[in-house]
C-alpha cells in the first residue's frame, strides 16, 4: 500500500465511531484479500470482523438515537486559595 491509498483511508475516521468501525471492517476484508491465510490468522480475522460488524452496528444504531448532535457543556471557574475568613470592614 501507497502513502495515498493509506491517507484515503484515514477520512474514513472524519466520521467518529462510525467510521472507525467501517475502517476496522475494510482493513479486515483487505487482508483477507492480499495475504496467504493460515488457520490462525483466518481465525483472527475473522473474529476482527465479527467486533467490527458488532460496532458498526452499535454506533450506527447510537447515532440515530443521539439527540441533536450537541452537548450542554457548563464550565465552573473558580478561584484557587480561597479559603473562608472574616472579613473585616476597612
Amino acid at each position: 500500500m501507497n502513502g495515498e491509498q493509506i491517507s484515503s483511508l484515514e477520512r474514513f475516521l472524519d466520521y467518529g465511531p462510525v467510521g472507525l468501525a467501517g475502517l476496522m471492517l475494510v482493513l479486515v476484508v483487505l487482508a483477507l484479500s492480499l495475504s496467504k491465510l493460515t488457520e490462525e490468522r483466518a481465525s483472527l480475522l475473522k473474529f476482527f470482523m465479527v467486533v467490527g460488524a458488532l460496532c458498526f452496528g452499535v454506533s450506527v444504531i447510537a447515532q440515530i438515537f443521539e439527540k441533536s448532535g450537541s452537548y450542554e457543556m457548563k464550565v465552573a471557574i473558580v478561584p484557587e486559595g480561597l479559603e473562608e475568613s472574616p472579613h473585616s470592614a476597612p
